[in-house]
């Protein structure tokens, strides 16, 4: 038989309560929520719904980024993440706009999330687009329709209808390609764009832009045939300089038969080597693409 001192197990029976008691407060304490989670909102073992809170990132900012157009986050084209919380007034994103882009811009938001959005470009605004349903994604195509002459950028704001999330913008820019340069031809008789014989598909006319100018070089002898299909929702006519020979020259000096959709052309030729210039312009309230044949023989 183990004879034990009965003064050391006195001992021993009051560390064991000690431990129990440290024991209970620490499991206490570690029941509720910690100050780095924002003391908000169950705990991912808990089992019910997660509600996102703070360590927000909206587009990289490191942050959460604020709700004000008149100071938007700025941000280039392309695809970003951002997140709404239930305390989130909204993001607001400001871009670029390169006059005569058109710009394509998607957000599809979480399941649980039903998003908004709204905007401005220059003085006309992106009225509020919302389509009801949480998950499902929110768009708008914005063209020169969209801004005014000197506009430099435009901005939108995001915000949630309902639920919290994360969600995906996406703003896309298509150049004009006029004369397959991937831009918009000048409404400048002094700085034309350059071409030369072929084919040029899905060159641009509508809106606040009215003119496109272009120059070709000639030698001289040579004659180019300027050819121009429009789309259906666009009017066009072709003007020129002193040397074109025109089947048919209205008033202002540009050919046009009057309806939308019906090619236009015109015949320069080229008497003197040198550059030539010719202009199409878009005849009223209309818009769409063309394509410009340019045969030189």
């Amino acid at each position: 038989m183990i004879k034990m001192n009965t003064k050391n197990l006195g001992i021993l029976a009051l560390l064991a309560v000690l431990v129990i008691g440290i024991v209970f407060i620490s499991g206490c304490v570690n029941e509720g929520p910690s100050e780095s989670s924002g003391g908000e909102g169950p705990s991912e073992s808990s089992g019910g719904e997660e509600q996102l809170t703070g360590n927000q990132n909206d587009a990289n900012s490191g942050g959460d980024i604020s709700e004000d157009l008149e100071s938007p986050y700025a941000i280039e084209y392309g695809e970003y993440q951002g997140t709404l919380t239930e305390d989130d007034g909204g993001d607001a994103y400001g871009v670029r706009w390169n006059p005569g882009d058109t710009v394509d811009i998607l957000i599809t938001p979480d399941n649980g999330l039903d998003i908004g959005f709204y905007g401005s470009a220059g003085t006309k605004e992106i009225s509020p687009r919302n389509d009801g349903l949480k998950g499902e994604p929110e768009s708008i195509e914005m063209t020169d329709d969209f801004t005014d002459t000197d506009t430099k950028r435009f901005g939108i704001v995001i915000f949630a209808i309902s639920g919290t999330g994360n969600y995906i913008l996406k703003v896309t820019k298509t150049p004009q390609n006029d004369g397959g340069k991937g831009q918009d031809a000048p409404e400048d008789w002094d700085q034309p764009l350059p071409v030369s014989a072929g084919k040029y598909e899905n060159c641009y006319l509508g809106s606040h832009d009215e003119f496109d100018d272009y120059a070709i070089k000639l030698q001289a002898g040579e004659k180019a045939t300027i050819e121009v299909t429009p789309s259906e929702a666009l009017d066009v006519a072709i003007g020129t300089g002193e040397y074109a020979s025109l089947h048919f020259v209205d008033p202002s000096g540009f050919v046009n038969d009057g309806f939308k959709g019906e090619p236009e052309e015109i015949i320069i030729n080229a008497d003197d080597a040198g550059i030539y210039k010719f202009s199409i312009a878009k005849i009223g309230i209309t818009k769409g693409t063309y394509t410009l044949d340019v045969l030189v023989e």
